[in-house]
């Protein structure tokens, strides 16, 4: 009895070892293949505020550069402007973000719709697939005098990519909404761009948690079928050894 023991304890062992292995292994490299290539994508730095009425931004024009990676770029009859979220503005509107305690608001200062934006340049892989992700603000209530959809024109390396718009209502605060494109690489760097396109006289066209991870398939499946081979494995390595005629 105890032999039989030891000889299953022995055949067993290696099997879950390379499968806890296997496991290991493809969480590790899915995980290293999503990581996010943006920098900064909350617009953290530089630290604004205290916040308030119309006082705790940060302007920025076309040829600086915000964080030191995010390039601004288009008219220079408009700003951009990096705000907290303790900002507020008329109609007892607060300033809110999507993540973090900040935020970037293409149209400014001014609000006078004028073709202004940001940029970062990212390293890829020609012939990847990548996942942008980021999330639009609009405040759209009557109760704010500079109430109106959020509109930006998404670049890639320069030229025009994709329109997102955010016209869904709010209360009296930034409403978000998520915009994922995919994109393949083809070059060993793309740039990511937003360009304002929302009309003047709106009061904020917001940007925030902006993300891109190379579009890989979900590991959890991947991982399960590991498993599944691995216990598949012990079975039948078991039930060879309880009916020897199978040998």
């Amino acid at each position: 009895m105890n032999k039989i023991a030891d000889s299953k304890s022995s055949s067993v062992m290696p099997i879950v070892s390379v499968v806890f292995r296997s496991a290991v292994l493809l969480t590790v490299s899915c995980a290293t293949a999503s990581a996010n290539l943006i920098t900064d994508g909350g617009f953290e730095m530089p630290v604004v505020g205290p916040g308030g009425m119309n006082s705790g931004t940060a302007q920025f024009v076309p040829g600086q550069v915000i964080d030191g990676v995010w390039s601004v770029f288009g008219s220079t009859a408009g700003n951009v402007s990096v705000y907290p979220n303790t900002e507020t503005g008329p109609g007892s509107v607060t300033y809110t973000v999507q993540e973090g305690t900040q935020a970037l608001d293409l149209t400014g200062t001014l609000d006078n719709g004028a073709s202004i934006g940001v940029q970062q340049q990212i390293s890829t892989v020609v012939g990847t697939v990548y996942n942008l992700t980021f999330y639009l603000g609009d405040i759209n209530n009557p109760g704010y005098p500079q109430s109106g959809a959020a509109t930006v024109a998404v670049q890639l390396n320069g030229s025009s990519f994709q329109t997102a718009t955010n016209d869904g209502a709010s209360p009296l605060s930034v409403n978000f909404e998520q915009f994922t494109y995919l994109f393949t690489a083809t070059g060993s760097s793309t740039t990511i761009g937003f360009l304002n396109e929302s009309a003047a006289r709106v009061g904020i066209n917001a940007i925030d948690n902006v993300s891109v991870n190379a579009a890989t398939t979900t590991p959890e499946p991947a991982t399960d079928l590991v498993i599944l081979a691995g216990l598949a494995g012990i079975f039948w390595t078991n039930r060879k050894k309880r009916n020897p005629a199978d040998r």
